[in-house]
């Protein structure tokens, strides 16, 4: 299982998960969408499926902070 951490900020969305399994950390990064900060939180998500596998639906939790105003 996997937990998934973002955080939203004012250039960048930063992505960590991590792997329970083997406690490896992986680390990604996409463009915040002002307009929608949503559409970087997807990004990001369909960015860690299509590079290591990392699966919304393997992740054991989804935590989501921000420092966009």
């Amino acid at each position: 299982m996997f937990r998934i951490g973002t955080d939203i900020g004012g250039t960048f969305t930063d992505f960590v998960v991590v792997d329970d399994r083997t406690r490896e950390l992986r680390l990604e990064k996409t463009l915040t969408t002002p307009h929608d900060p949503s559409e970087g939180i997807f990004d990001g998500l369909e960015l860690l499926a299509r590079n290591d596998g990392t699966l919304l639906t393997d992740a054991a939790k989804l935590v989501h902070g921000t420092t966009l105003v």
